[in-house]
């Protein structure tokens, strides 16, 4: 290769081309760059460009700008000294990727691309270090990599990014979909009110690229994307409550979700199901101060990893999660839902949201996190483990037993304990293998022991089984505690009368006098009446009037010193 050592101030006016694999060197000097013959912005195969490099630009300690210019390179871009642009930085061909080094990041006048093409075809420009863009982004062919190497489906391993410091959106040019044209690893665009963000961003996996489009409502800020593996704490465990369908027998727990009568619509009831189909990417957004909304557009090879089936004659049922909550927050489960699915049936002490199909598109959104899409999975057929009894028992007042036994299992991987001190956040304690190859029909027994709880302390569990293609499917809550010398101890009874039209009332039994505070939530969790209720030790009759309640099914929520304790109640006007 030949250098091409510059020592003098060299102003190009005319066209100049460096070609023959030279590199264009400069060790101290100012070079010029001055004007080009094509349009400013709107580079085109049959430009000629007012400087050409078949080869790398090194600017090691001098200045090069580009004052209105074109510059066409076909390598690597170096810079350890001062590059100015107000012209276009244009990256072409296809034979080798080409490299971007040094100090591109500048905010300001200096040292960032102005306008800059991506002309390399099947082959790549490859951030080195963090790139900043000041006006006009456009990937005409190949693709941008925020690294010099792949990280397969994992954009936050990617250690660079772009940055694009134009609020225009129209500035930024890709393409739609497929595996060329996008950003690979991270992408920041900054943003404004009023405007629709699209973000070319994928990895290098599935589709490739998996874009995302931010309409921002409110605020000005720079927004971080990048696609990555979904964390799993970014599963949704809980329940979707929804009239889907008729049930055509007795309720068992999930109506009609998984059989129901064709043609003949909601029943009026409730129903249940998990949303245990799910991407294993999910979209990554960094901000703050925004009112945005946010829709995802993944390609058919991720779209196709879940699964949005039919449910009875409902339609499609999508859903869009952020931070593991499908429609992005707002809709806070509630423990120990009794919501009615047939006469004298109820899904009872199933945790769960009432919400509509968000589809890809969640709005109104004010914070930022993991986003991803999800589903109810396969209808029809039988669960794959079908659960006979959960208890949770004090084991001679040291431990406490998690024992359940299931009639039938097809598939079974095994379960997931899962534990809370409120009845609504959960974690994972352990974990339970299925029994021989998870597949039975006679009754299997299970336990589960917990060591790690204190007296006087209300603990609840659930299990999540986990199929052996990994769908998962949640159980219902069980609680228990060790006595000790529990004087906070309380036992709720249920309301009565049940339904009711003017007032309720419940029996409380405490072994010393206390404050508690007794809530309503509605079927948007949305809470309707919060009293604080004095008792005394012994039985209390707690009435709570329900004259100035709209007719719906309502939930009681106990605070207590104990933890939560929730009961329903049917209003009926």
């Amino acid at each position: 290769m030949n250098k091409l050592y510059i020592t003098f101030l060299l102003s190009i006016t005319s066209l100049v081309f460096v070609q023959a694999q030279n590199e264009l060197y400069n060790n101290g000097s100012l070079i010029y760059i001055n004007n080009q013959v094509g349009t400013l912005k709107a580079y085109s195969v049959t430009d000629m460009p007012t400087l050409y490099v078949d080869g790398e630009i090194n600017n090691n300690s001098g200045t090069l700008e580009n004052a209105l210019g074109e510059i066409q390179i076909t390598g690597d871009f170096t810079n350890s000294g001062t590059y100015t642009s107000t012209g276009d930085d244009v990256f072409v061909g296809s034979a080798t990727n080409s490299v971007v080094n040094g100090a591109i990041n500048g905010t300001l006048t200096t040292n960032n691309f102005r306008n800059l093409f991506v002309v390399k075809n099947t082959a790549s420009l490859d951030l080195n270090t963090n790139v900043n863009v000041a006006n006009h982004l456009n990937i005409q062919s190949g693709r941008i990599r925020t690294d010099i190497a792949s990280h397969g489906p994992d954009g936050s391993a990617y250690p660079n990014e772009l940055y694009i410091l134009n609020t225009n959106p129209t500035e930024l040019i890709s393409g739609l979909s497929g595996n060329t044209r996008y950003v690979e690893g991270r992408l920041r665009l900054e943003s404004t009110s009023g405007n629709t963000y699209f973000f070319p961003i994928g990895a290098n996996s599935h589709d490739g690229m998996e874009p995302v489009s931010i309409t921002v409502n409110s605020g000005s800020n720079s927004i971080l994307g990048y696609i990555k593996p979904a964390d799993p704490i970014h599963d949704y465990t809980d329940l979707i409550f929804r009239d889907i369908g008729t049930d055509p027998g007795p309720s068992g727990g999930f109506s009609a979700y998984l059989t129901c009568v064709p043609g003949a619509g909601p029943d009026g009831y409730m129903d249940g199901f998990p949303l245990n189909n799910d991407f294993d990417q999910e979209w990554y957004m960094t901000s703050s101060g925004l009112n945005y909304d946010i829709t995802v557009q993944p390609g058919p090879i991720l779209d196709a990893t879940s699964s949005y089936s039919t449910i009875c004659d409902a339609g499609v049922y999508k859903y869009m999660l952020k931070n593991g909550i499908p429609g992005g927050g707002g809709y806070t489960p509630i423990p120990g839902l009794w919501v009615p699915t047939g006469p004298g049936t109820f899904l009872h002490d199933y945790n769960g949201i009432t919400l509509a199909p968000t589809g890809n598109t969640l709005t109104g959104q004010t914070t930022f996190s993991g986003f991803k899409l999800a589903g109810p999975g396969t209808v029809g057929g039988a669960l794959p483990v079908t659960l006979v009894s959960l208890q949770a028992n004090p084991i001679n007042n040291e431990f406490i037993r998690v024992s359940w036994v299931t009639a039938s299992e097809i598939n079974n991987k095994g379960f997931d304990v899962l534990r809370s001190t409120d009845g609504v956040s959960f974690e994972k304690i352990g974990w339970v293998d299925a029994q021989g190859d998870g597949n039975s029909t006679t009754t299997l027994n299970y336990a589960f022991d917990d060591k790690n709880v204190v007296a006087n302390k209300m603990y609840y569990y659930r299990l999540n089984q986990v199929d052996k293609d990994n769908a998962r499917h949640i159980t219902y809550i069980v609680n228990a505690t060790l006595n000790g010398t529990n004087t906070d101890q309380i036992t709720i009874g249920d309301f009565f009368p049940n339904p009711s039209s003017n007032s309720s009332a419940v029996l409380i039994n405490t072994y010393k006098e206390m404050d508690i505070h007794v809530q309503l939530y509605n079927n948007l969790s949305q809470v309707v009446t919060d009293e604080k209720i004095h008792l005394l030790p012994g039985v209390n009759t707690v009435s709570l009037p329900l004259n100035t309640i709209t007719e719906g099914i309502y939930h009681g929520i106990f605070v207590t010193p104990n933890g939560n304790i929730s009961r329903q109640i049917v209003v009926t006007k």
